[in-house]
């Protein structure tokens, strides 16, 4: 049964109009339970915050978190108890093993789809943007966003972040439709992502990763900046599979054919 306002495959659920509905207060409220479920902040059993408290912590009014909670219901994940009863966790195990056995095959297939399209459009857009080059406002932008982000250890003002930056540079190809692949892709990848809790040395690895690329493109390494941006985009997509409990993450070999020392020379140069 899908989640939470996903298909099967933990992809935005289409709407009446056949268009993919837009990432809002309801989205955020359910990316934001479910993490609470999944990383087993609140366990089965328990009562999850009052909806003021949660409405208050995600940045959302308290009708997206009451709706969130009745969708959520309605997959099975928490029991809503009218009046001051709040809503009581339930928890993914307690649904059927084939159903959840279904849900992990879609969601895995969906991953290893969408992986190695990721990861050839992220290398695309920094080498395009190596070989064009980036003009004096984009260039303090980006390294303004790398600084702020060395700032945060908050998980979510992270990601957003982190998808300022790559839209950037997506943005920055002067292609329309590699600035439309990147989002619609990080959309999804967003979704696997909301089963990781993001320590902060993910968080300052992913700092360093994003410096490395993009003083590449600065120096215009064209295929430097390809193959840190497909570090990049790999090692992610590992860090889901492994909190997914995949026991062969998601691998895909680059195919900028260059050498360890030479893709290592760019971040030791000063």
């Amino acid at each position: 049964m899908p989640r939470g306002g996903s298909n099967g495959a933990g992809e935005p659920r289409p709407n009446a109009a056949g268009g993919t509905r837009k990432a809002g207060a309801l989205d955020k409220a359910i990316q934001h339970l479910n993490r609470l479920i999944d990383l087993r902040r609140v366990l089965p059993g328990e009562t999850l915050p009052p909806a003021a408290e949660l409405a208050r912590d995600i940045g959302v009014n308290r009708m997206a978190v009451l709706q969130a909670q009745q969708l959520l219901q309605r997959d099975g994940m928490l029991i809503v108890r009218p009046g001051r009863g709040g809503a009581r966790v339930i928890g993914r195990d307690a649904r059927p093993e084939s159903e959840r056995l279904a849900r992990a095959i879609a969601k895995r297939q969906a991953m290893e789809n969408m992986a190695p399209l990721r990861e050839i459009i992220e290398s695309g857009i920094a080498r395009t943007v190596a070989t064009k080059g980036l003009e004096p406002a984009p260039t303090a932008t980006a390294h303004d966003l790398i600084a702020r982000m060395r700032r945060v250890h908050d998980r979510d003002e992270y990601l957003k972040l982190d998808s300022e930056f790559h839209e950037l540079l997506a943005t920055e190809t002067g292609s329309r439709v590699l600035q439309a692949l990147s989002i619609g892709l990080r959309q999804l990848f967003l979704i696997g992502l909301d089963v990781l809790d993001l320590p902060d040395e993910i968080l300052r690895a992913s700092d360093r990763e994003h410096a490395r690329m993009l003083r590449a493109v600065e120096r215009g390494q064209t295929t430097i900046a390809a193959e840190w941006a497909h570090r990049h985009s790999s090692g992610s997509m590992r860090l889901v599979a492994e909190a997914l409990g995949w026991e062969e993450p998601i691998a895909t070999p680059s195919a900028n054919g260059i050498e360890e020392d030479e893709i290592e020379s760019v971040a030791t140069a000063q």
